[in-house]
């Protein structure tokens, strides 16, 4: 093997870390998302949903009108 075929491996290694890694933060906004509209459901507010997600209240409304549009696809 070259030390090309090592860094070809390598290469398609970390495209294949970073594919899956992809698909996992992608599930775990579609639960935040599910998560979040059911706590606002229960009367949880912004604030306190954000906060509870290390979150700002303004980024949390951002990525929840984002996710919604984006699943209206």
């Amino acid at each position: 093997m070259t030390p090309q075929d090592d860094a070809r491996d390598q290469l398609k290694d970390i495209a294949n870390d970073i594919e899956r890694l992809r698909q996992e933060l992608d599930a775990a906004i579609s639960r935040r998302y599910d998560a979040v509209e059911a706590a606002r459901a229960a009367g949880i507010t912004w604030r306190e949903a954000a906060t509870i997600l290390k979150m700002t209240e303004t980024g949390l409304m951002k990525t929840q009108a984002a996710t919604r549009g984006r699943t209206k696809d």
